[in-house]
């Protein structure tokens, strides 16, 4: 009996060495980066991260030290409203890009709780939206989107299986392995590796591709043709609008927002994307905007206008580039910088 059981013991020893080998090399590499500290996320790295996970690490490690009070909140969009951009116009405050690939309400929400919650000051907000943004109430899914724990109703748990199951699905693994050592690209890491070639400023969590701006006004054709192929014979002699997206969850969410603002005095502004689809923010959402947030405060660049027309401010049909979000600051603040 001893000796049976000495042998499954062996056994179960022997089957387990892969499984310890998997997990050692999941916590040693951390492709997503969420198991380690990292000084600068982007440095070296050839994986699209959880744009949330970094923003809120990012804030909860540095806040104590550089002690932010000014706020970019959004989806990916809102990376073209840059701190560097934004300061002259927030009297000395301390800005963040609090964003997120993919921004849902909830979690935009949450995200502002937060700072309130530890005693964060909120002197400045920017909140860059969209229809994308304001029709999403549940929380994002999978590795590039789901938020994180500390901050959201997201298990650590469930979390972190989001990530290992990535790793060992699909022989991400093995992959991620071969390019990390080798750098040489092959048909099957297709969707895996990001070639784009990221720029971050790891105090005020600025992502941005200045490469692509170069590459726009050096030979903004050859770009267009490059980025966007056939998606350039876009139909823009119609007026379209968006469906409805705000309704008594949303008015929840927002309204939670603006009593936050509300308790921090916060100067806040909120832009509407001058979208590459040129679709106007429904018309009722835009009422509803007016009357939580003050019309003065909401600034509409959805539909055709100035930036939608012209396909060079933007990187592809999803994301305007920074020099349109400098001329929209230029509108909603002034040439004046102003105080708090």
């Amino acid at each position: 009996m001893k000796n049976r059981s000495g042998i499954l013991l062996v056994k179960i020893f022997f089957l387990s060495i892969p499984v310890f080998i998997l997990l050692g090399s999941y916590i040693y590499y951390d492709p997503k980066r969420i198991l380690h500290n990292y000084a600068n996320y982007q440095d070296s790295c050839f994986i699209e991260l959880d744009r949330d996970y970094v923003s809120n690490e990012v804030y909860i490690k540095n806040a104590p030290k550089y002690g932010y009070n000014a706020f970019i909140f959004g989806n990916s969009r809102s990376l073209a409203f840059l701190c560097s951009d934004w300061k002259q116009y927030i009297d000395g405050s301390i800005p963040f890009h609090y964003d997120a690939f993919g921004e849902s309400l909830i979690a935009l929400r949450d995200k502002v709780k937060y700072i309130d919650g530890k005693k964060g000051k909120i002197n400045y907000a920017l909140i860059v939206l969209d229809h994308d943004l304001l029709s999403k109430i549940t929380y994002g899914e999978g590795p590039i989107f789901i938020p994180h724990p500390s901050v959201s109703n997201i298990s650590w748990l469930s979390f972190q299986y989001t990530f290992f199951e990535l790793y060992i699905n699909n022989f991400y693994f093995i992959k991620y392995i071969d390019y990390y050592y080798h750098r040489k690209y092959k048909p099957n890491m297709i969707m895996m590796i990001d070639k784009r070639p990221w720029d971050y400023n790891p105090v005020t969590n600025d992502l941005y591709c200045t490469k692509y701006d170069l590459e726009l006004e050096k030979d903004p054709s050859g770009y267009i043709i490059n980025h966007f192929g056939t998606s350039i014979l876009r139909d823009t002699s119609k007026t379209v609008f968006d469906n409805a997206s705000i309704g008594a969850k949303q008015i929840r969410y927002l309204s939670e927002i603006k009593t936050i603002f509300d308790k921090h005095h916060t100067n806040f502004k909120i832009v509407v994307s001058p979208l590459f689809n040129q679709k106007y923010l429904n018309k009722n959402d835009i009422k509803k905007l007016h009357q939580i947030f003050g019309s003065q405060n909401v600034n509409d660049y959805s539909g055709k206008n100035e930036y939608t027309r012209n396909i060079e401010n933007y990187y592809e049909t999803s994301h305007y580039r920074p020099k349109v979000a400098r001329d929209i600051l230029k509108k909603i603040y002034g040439a004046k910088i102003i105080s708090h």
